[in-house]
């Protein structure tokens, strides 16, 4: 998606500001950068997709070297996977800096975020699937009408179904948001 790209772009921008071993001299920050993650970041932020579209819709392209193309382009994705190695140098770092409490802490709180996020989705997921057969489903009853469900930006019913997540994953729920469609009502009992 845009966004996450836009922000890892960010990320790799805000790496140049980055002090380095307690060394706040932007010329040495930039070698530093430059000379280790840099690549790996500029090619995980590049929008091949973007590019690979571009050729492919070209109507002089050579469409027999399509394949290839697609190949490289999923070949190239895997360098993404990469940014994985850095996250472990810094998750080292912090080993060495801060209390392993506090470390458990963080992971646990990460843990139950992303199992959130998944809940959520699954949750709206369930929801619009249910929605296209005519069923009343939990967006209708806590945002209102079918209307007022269309009306709200997607930020906003991210945000109902994530908090439906955190409740139901951090304890039994509150009750404001509860499932109506069997569908639902079976998700959310293996949640």
């Amino acid at each position: 998606p845009p966004s996450v790209a836009s922000s890892k772009f960010v990320d790799m921008i805000s790496r140049f500001r980055t002090g380095v071993v307690l060394s706040y001299d932007t010329k040495k920050i930039v070698i530093h950068y430059m000379s280790s993650w840099f690549l790996i970041d500029f090619l995980s932020v590049f929008p091949w997709e973007v590019v690979v579209d571009a050729a492919l819709s070209d109507k002089n392209a050579n469409f027999a070297s399509a394949p290839r193309l697609l190949k490289l382009l999923r070949l190239v994705r895997l360098v993404k996977l990469l940014r994985l190695y850095r996250l472990q140098a810094v998750i080292n770092e912090m080993k060495k800096v801060l209390p392993a409490a506090v470390l458990e802490m963080m992971k646990l709180s990460i843990a139950v975020g992303v199992l959130a996020h998944y809940v959520a989705c699954g949750f709206y997921y369930i929801a619009v699937l249910a929605d296209e057969n005519g069923a009343g489903t939990w967006l209708e009853r806590y945002h209102g009408t079918e209307t007022a469900v269309a009306e709200k930006s997607a930020g906003s019913l991210y945000l109902s179904a994530m908090y439906w997540g955190f409740t139901t994953v951090t304890s039994v729920g509150y009750g404001d948001i509860v499932p109506i469609t069997d569908e639902e009502k079976l998700y959310a009992l293996f949640v």
